[in-house]
């Protein structure tokens, strides 16, 4: 719904502050779900049973897409913090198993999502007052009843704000659906340190 505004307020600050290199192509996800037949025959037929359909071939049913995420800044905190590390834990293990490196990156990662609930929120604020400008101007033309939609987003802007507040305080207090990214870069640190004394206990 307000993915409008964003593109008006100024996409040049979006692709400078809330861009995401690590991953670029997942900020909204969708799933598709196949609805099946309804046919009413009554006859029993070998296909009830068998699907004998070309598997690289699409069955013609409709699909149904759902997508996930708000199209909103927020939706950048989401994407970094539930990424998969455990890859990259467990390479940086094999090129150095130290465990002080381990945990200097972890306190990175930590660190610069602290960065990224700033970058966020001073997008956010930016566009309510960008926005909160514009509801004047609209109110002195007499076209108050234009502003309904703008009333919305400042509002649903708001309610992300008070969100990374939250999101911020969990991270401060440990809460693993903050440390996502964390644990799994550990987890596969660990698995590095294990294939690396595997390979020299042969």
């Amino acid at each position: 719904m307000f993915s409008s505004f964003w593109k008006k307020s100024g996409d040049d600050a979006s692709s400078n502050s809330m861009t995401n290199t690590d991953s670029s192509n997942e900020s909204f996800r969708s799933v598709n779900y196949g609805e099946g037949d309804n046919d009413s025959n009554s006859n029993i037929r070998e296909s009830d049973f068998i699907d004998n359909t070309d598997p690289n071939t699409g069955s013609g049913d409709s699909l149904v897409t759902i997508h996930y995420g708000t199209e909103m800044p927020i939706d950048s905190l989401y994407i970094y913090i539930t990424k998969d590390r455990e890859e990259e834990g467990r390479q940086d293990a094999l090129r150095n198993p130290d465990i002080n490196c381990m945990l200097q990156k972890v306190e990175m990662l930590k660190h610069t999502l602290k960065l990224r609930f700033e970058q966020v929120r001073l997008r956010y604020e930016m566009d309510i007052r960008k926005q909160s400008a514009q509801m004047d101007n609209l109110q002195k033309l007499g076209l108050g009843g234009s502003q309904l939609q703008i009333e919305a987003f400042i509002e649903t802007c708001r309610e992300h704000l008070i969100k990374i507040d939250e999101m911020e305080r969990k991270l401060d207090n440990g809460d693993i659906s903050m440390t996502i990214m964390m644990e799994s870069y550990k987890r596969g640190f660990n698995m590095g340190i294990t294939e690396s004394v595997n390979e020299m206990t042969k």
